[in-house]
């Protein structure tokens, strides 16, 4: 694999090319940009199967580099530091990040992913949700992306009713619509962890924007749409605190 890092430190394209010479023996070359012209150079030139790209540059984002050269053929992985915002903007478009200090583990498994990755349009459309994500203001506008076998689906965050846990799998509920993804329910609690989403029952994770009411005598919720989830002895102290901050902000 042909790699490209796109990054204006040098000190953080040093550490980079270190780990990939040291534990990603799939990347054969390594190419090297720090600025806007050189990147868009090397993407054309080199045709890189991988490129790392630094979401601040001095001069510009990695999404403006990314617009101007269009559609790309290449596994894209980015490279950041922490941001809670511009994190869940990544979770939500299910688009590979890396935090820095770039741990050794997380970049072997992020490089593994994109050896596998079958086909690009995928990536395509994660990145489009990316772009929304990253510059649009209200949070609740927020887009995720939901797949199931056939399917990519992206979705507006707020318009989940709740998700419900089949073994492995998942049903997204919305209304008048039911997706079954491959994800299992663990998965979205952690990608929504930020977002108004409570895990109420072993099997049911609820978007509390979606709420009626609390029925403390069933120990049920009653959603907007009129259905009832079922809250777990274990899970009502979580949801009263949660039910506490949705209501303070």
């Amino acid at each position: 694999m042909n790699a490209l890092i796109v990054e204006n430190e040098i000190n953080v394209i040093n550490a980079l090319e270190r780990l990939l010479l040291s534990y990603c023996p799939e990347v054969t070359s390594i190419a090297k940009a720090s600025t806007k012209v050189e990147a868009l150079l090397q993407m054309a030139e080199v045709d890189p199967d991988i490129v790392f790209m630094d979401v601040e540059l001095d001069e510009c984002t990695g999404l403006d580099i990314l617009d101007e050269y269009g559609d790309f053929s290449f596994q894209l992985i980015f490279v950041t530091a922490f941001d809670r915002y511009a994190i869940d903007a990544f979770r939500y478009s299910a688009l590979d990040y890396l935090l820095k200090p770039v741990d050794p583990d997380d970049l072997v498994q992020a490089v593994a992913r994109a050896k596998s990755a079958i086909t690009t349009q995928d990536d395509h459309q994660k990145y489009q949700v990316l772009v929304n994500n990253l510059r649009m203001k209200n949070r609740e506008a927020k887009k995720m992306i939901i797949t199931d076998r056939d399917n990519i689906y992206s979705i507006d965050i707020n318009s989940i009713l709740y998700l419900k846990a089949d073994g492995p799998y998942t049903h997204v509920k919305r209304k008048g619509e039911n997706l079954f993804t491959s994800k299992n329910l663990k998965y979205y609690e952690n990608m929504l962890s930020t977002a108004n989403f409570c895990r109420v029952h072993h099997g049911y994770l609820v978007n509390l924007e979606h709420m009626k009411r609390y029925d403390k005598i069933d120990s049920e919720i009653e959603l907007n749409s009129g259905e009832r989830v079922p809250v777990s002895v274990r899970k009502r102290d979580k949801l009263l605190r949660a039910i506490k901050i949705h209501t303070s902000n």
